[in-house]
């Protein structure tokens, strides 16, 4: 889902909203490109993506270290680790 979402976010202009996903979960709230907020559903922005900013040139370099995201580690030699590796490995 963090490639997936980060494949999106990649592919927006700075300043472009993009919905965060299952509107169940987050109620149509949107993340701003380039920006450390949220946008709300009533257009309310709230601080602190966490560096969402910063997630997507990242994502590689988190899934093949060999400390952190020790949860990867029971699918480290599977082909769909593999295939997201490579999906991942573009947007650094």
């Amino acid at each position: 889902m963090a490639i997936t979402f980060a494949e999106r976010f990649d592919g927006i202009p700075d300043g472009a909203l993009l919905e965060l996903g299952n509107e169940m979960f987050y109620a149509d709230t949107r993340a701003v490109k380039g920006k450390e907020y949220l946008v709300l559903p009533n257009g309310k922005e709230i601080s602190h993506l966490s560096g969402i900013s910063e997630l997507s040139p990242n994502i590689a370099k988190r899934m093949e270290s060999p400390i952190g995201w020790d949860w990867l580690d029971s699918v480290r030699n599977e082909e769909r680790f593999f295939a997201l590796l490579e999906r991942a490995r573009p947007l650094a």
